[in-house]
């Protein structure tokens, strides 16, 4: 598993002198240069000494080169060593990390202080959340949010809004129609309705309850399971196909009134 790294500390790698088979090697020179995620190149340089007798080099990337623009980033550092007939490849790969995992509009629709708050607000028990330590619930929000995100909502604009009576904007907004608000900054988001921000974040939390486990009756009602009994072990199976959604049912419910259903062209109010 790839090394995790704070954002913005200093990272230094340990690289052998050697081929991919593990062979040392008499390199004249060595380069390196170090990737995004996405494949761009963030930064680059040299090694003084290419062939050191320890037959291993020290790279250090700079805290600047070492900034997640969302909760984590990817780095990979490829070295190039120049030998006799061609070059040999080396490569290392490590992780960034926020502070806060979580970010409004970029993967949650909540901060994790507030989804703390959020979550007493439910009472009773949540099986998967309560039981799962910061990294699963946060893990557990980021998938929530990408799977409400996959929703498209209807909702109503107050005369304040900038959004009232908005037509125009075909990957996000159809009159009432939000067709993808992950798509929305946080400013955008913050002027929806304060009833629906407040609905896709209690949606969140269930979403995420369910993902970490907490929902083991939905996954046997996916299974056709209508009917147990425990003491004799018996199940009785529905014939009719359970309806495949991108959220569990609990999370559904909590979005039902903002939920947009109707199959063709929404040409607004």
């Amino acid at each position: 598993m790839a090394a995790v790294y704070a954002q913005e500390q200093p990272v230094t790698l340990t690289v052998p002198v050697a081929d991919a088979m593990g062979n040392e090697i008499a390199p004249s020179a060595a380069n390196w240069v170090l990737f995004d995620e996405d494949g761009a190149e963030v930064t680059s340089g040299s090694v003084v000494d290419p062939n050191p007798v320890s037959k291993k080099i020290v790279i250090t990337i700079t805290g600047e080169h070492n900034v997640a623009p969302v909760s984590t980033a990817a780095r990979e550092l490829v070295v190039t060593f120049t030998v006799p007939g061609g070059v040999v490849e080396q490569r290392e790969i490590y992780l960034i990390q926020r502070s806060s995992p979580l970010g409004v509009m970029e993967n949650s629709f909540v901060t994790y202080p507030e989804a703390l708050a959020l979550r007493q607000g439910f009472g009773g028990m949540f099986a998967g959340w309560d039981t799962s330590d910061k990294s699963a619930q946060c893990a557990a929000l980021i998938h929530a949010y990408s799977n409400l995100a996959q929703l498209t909502y209807k909702v109503g604009w107050s005369d304040s809004s900038r959004y009232a009576g908005y037509e125009n904007g075909a990957d996000r907004f159809c009159g009432r129609v939000i067709k993808n608000i992950s798509l929305l900054d946080q400013s955008e988001f913050q002027d929806l309705p304060s009833n629906f921000r407040k609905a896709l974040k209690r949606a969140q939390i269930v979403e995420a309850d369910t993902l970490l486990g907490g929902d083991t009756l939905a996954s046997r009602r996916r299974d056709g399971v209508i009917s147990e009994t425990i003491g004799e072990s018996s199940m009785m199976f529905s014939t009719k196909p359970y309806l495949e959604l991108p959220v569990c049912r609990a999370a559904y419910r909590e979005l039902n009134g903002y939920i947009y259903r109707r199959i063709g062209v929404f040409r607004g109010a």
